[in-house]
């Protein structure tokens, strides 16, 4: 079992991604 963190971690590079 992987923690959520995980997937937080990535939305939030998708995110600033887009801002950029």
């Amino acid at each position: 079992m992987f923690p959520a963190s995980y997937k937080y971690r990535r939305n939030f590079y998708l995110i600033q991604a887009t801002l950029r």
